[in-house]
C-alpha cells in the first residue's frame, strides 16, 4: 500500500512539473526594452590652442561633454552647446578642467585621446 502511494505522490508531482513547463513554453517570450545607444559621430581638428568638433551625424547633438587625455570621468573635460548636425564648434583647450580645478595647459600637455558623450549619448574614444 505505501509503494502505490508512493507512486501517486511521484505521479502527481511529474504532472504538476509538466503542466507549468508546458505553460511556460506556450507562453510568448517575454519582451524586454533594448536601450538606444547612441554615439556621437565627430569630426575632429586639434590645433595648438583648441580643438575643432564637428557634428558628422544626421541628427542634431544635445549638449555632450568631451573628456580630453583619460578616461571619463577622471580626464580633463568641458560641456559643448547642443550642435546641430553638419555644424561645428571651435573649443578652447585651456576651458577643460578636472574637477580639482586643474586646467588643461596646451604648453605642457599634447592631445592624445577624446571621450564624447553623456545624456543618452553612450561615450566615444576619439585618438590622436
Amino acid at each position: 500500500m505505501k509503494s502505490f502511494v508512493w507512486i501517486f505522490l511521484l505521479g502527481f508531482i511529474g504532472l504538476i512539473i509538466y503542466e507549468v513547463n508546458s505553460e511556460k513554453g506556450n507562453s510568448p517570450p517575454e519582451q524586454v526594452p533594448v536601450p538606444q545607444h547612441k554615439l556621437a559621430d565627430a569630426d575632429i581638428q586639434v590645433g595648438s590652442y583648441e580643438l575643432e568638433i564637428a557634428n558628422a551625424d544626421t541628427n542634431d547633438w544635445p549638449p555632450l561633454i568631451i573628456y580630453l587625455n583619460g578616461s571619463p570621468p577622471w580626464a580633463f573635460h568641458a560641456t559643448i552647446p547642443s550642435l546641430a548636425a553638419g555644424q561645428k564648434i571651435n573649443v578652447s583647450l585651456r576651458s577643460f578642467a578636472k574637477d580639482d580645478g586643474l586646467r588643461f595647459d596646451p604648453s605642457n600637455y599634447k592631445v592624445t585621446e577624446l571621450w564624447i558623450g553623456g545624456g543618452s549619448y553612450d561615450f566615444r574614444k576619439y585618438g590622436f
